[in-house]
Formats: structure tokens, sequence, C-alpha cells
């Protein structure tokens, strides 16, 4: 590999460990930081919340004041989520239920300024995009069955929509 890319390893961790965190760390950064995705203040939601860059994405957002939606699968996940003082903890199974739920706790006229989406199934996409603001960041990291710029501009949703890869971009810019 490039050397430049190359740090030590923390001894705590296991190689397995070593090698998925840049890759977990930069990916969110380039959901968040880079297009500037979302503000202190703003809502932001957060899909498959427990996965590595879902868990660093949560962190981040909170630090950053914002108010986090997430959701996750099994009940042990979403109790996981929900010590970590997450607002609303939601479900990846049933995307009317997510909705109804989401719109509970965001309130009357409240929407989402930021999705950092990985779910394509059972209409997550048209969901929660149904839910952000004018001017708000869809952020994807899903591979499969996302929606191309084509269908999102379709939806005619003011919003920025990033499609972000983590693998094809170290091969455009390694460094």
């Amino acid at each position: 590999t490039d050397p430049r890319l190359l740090v030590a390893m923390q001894l705590q961790w296991s190689y397995s460990e070593a090698s998925a965190m840049p890759t977990t760390w930069v990916t969110v950064w380039m959901c968040l930081e880079e297009p500037g995705a979302v503000h202190w203040g703003q809502d932001g939601l957060v899909q498959a919340a427990t996965g590595g860059v879902g868990l660093v994405a949560v962190q981040c957002l909170q630090q950053m004041g914002v108010r986090v939606v997430a959701t996750a699968g099994r009940a042990e996940k979403q109790r996981y989520l929900q010590a970590w003082e997450v607002q609303l903890v939601s479900t990846t199974r049933d995307a009317a239920v997510f909705v109804t739920e989401a719109r509970s706790v965001l309130g009357e006229g409240s929407q989402l300024g930021l999705v950092l989406n990985s779910l394509s199934h059972d209409k997550y996409i048209p969901s929660a995009a149904g839910l952000m603001a004018q001017g708000g960041s869809f952020v994807e990291i899903g591979k499969r069955g996302i929606w191309s710029r084509g269908q999102m501009a379709a939806q005619r949703l003011q919003v920025r929509y990033n499609i972000v890869a983590m693998d094809g971009q170290c091969a455009l810019d390694p460094v």
C-alpha cells in the first residue's frame, strides 16, 4: 500500500479492528464534515446506527450538537443506542413504523437536516427523504438498491444528495 496511508496500530486492537477503523472514520468525515452536511441544533438521522459507521456518526453528531434519531434492528441494539441518549431509536424492519415514530419525536413542522442512509429496503429511502428539510443533506453510503441522483431529483426535493463510497474514493485519491 502507499506508505502515506500507514499509521501505528493501537496495541489493544486486533488486526481486523485496526484495518477497519480508518475506513470507518474517514467515511463519517466524508459524510458529515466535508460536504458541510449538518449544523448545530439540527436533527439528523443515522440509519442502521449500530454498525461501525453508524456508531461513529452518532458520537460525532452528538458532539456537534445535533439531535440524533436512529434506526437499529434487534431490541438489544436499540437499547444500546438508547443508553447513548439518542433522541429516538426506531426500527430497521418497518419503514411505516419508523416514519410514525420519527414524526412524533421530531414534532410538528420539524424536519431532518441530515439523513445518513444505508438502508434501501422497505421504502426506507423515500420515507427518510420525505422527512427532510429543504436544503438538508441526504448522504447515501449504501451500495445496492440506492437511488441515483436522477431518482432523488425526480422527487422534487430541495436537498443535497451525496453518494459516499470510500472504496471508490481511495482509488481516485489515495492520500
